[in-house]
């Protein structure tokens, strides 16, 4: 399922070498949604810390960042200059990281 590739994305880019455009390039539907999302994470809970893994690892000075502080996860959008815009706080890891998810697949499609 073309859903399950995207969010299974950080294993592919690591085992692969292939970068996140070419995973969405191929594998993008006009119904990707949180909820599905968030059933592929509960099902494969490993995948959470593989997505912040993937946030930090970028070499981008612009984009979706998500950050784990304690017990909360902070979703925004980092600027060139460095400022958080579209910030969001969540208690919820799987809501967190579908919201992260779907902002960052969206925002690379755009580019």
């Amino acid at each position: 399922m073309k859903i399950d590739n995207m969010v299974l994305a950080p294993l592919t880019i690591k085992k692969n070498n292939i970068s996140m455009y070419s995973i969405i390039l191929e594998n993008y539907i006009d119904e990707l949604n949180k909820q599905d999302i968030i059933k592929i994470l509960e099902q494969k809970e490993d995948l959470i810390d593989l997505w912040i893994q993937y946030s930090e690892d970028k070499r981008t000075n612009e984009g979706w960042c998500i950050e784990k502080i304690f017990f909360w996860y902070q979703v925004y959008y980092s600027t060139r200059g460095g400022n958080k815009q579209y910030e969001k706080i969540f208690f919820n890891k799987y809501l967190a990281v579908a919201h992260y998810i779907l902002n960052e697949i969206n925002d690379i499609r755009k580019r």
